[in-house]
């Protein structure tokens, strides 16, 4: 925000996500990324978000 002098930084959340969840976080405007954890290791997990995101 204008107050912290804070104007083009990115914010890519990095809790639990998934296919089922991804959704409610990158739909928030100051959300710009994600990082998937161990949902990663699950090619079906990894297709659901990138449907979902993409």
């Amino acid at each position: 925000d204008t107050k912290y002098k804070i104007q083009n930084t990115k914010v890519i959340y990095g809790g639990s996500v998934d296919g089922k969840n991804v959704a409610d976080f990158v739909k928030y405007r100051d959300v710009d990324g994600v990082l998937v954890g161990s949902a990663s290791l699950k090619l079906k997990e990894v297709v659901e978000i990138i449907k979902k995101v993409g």
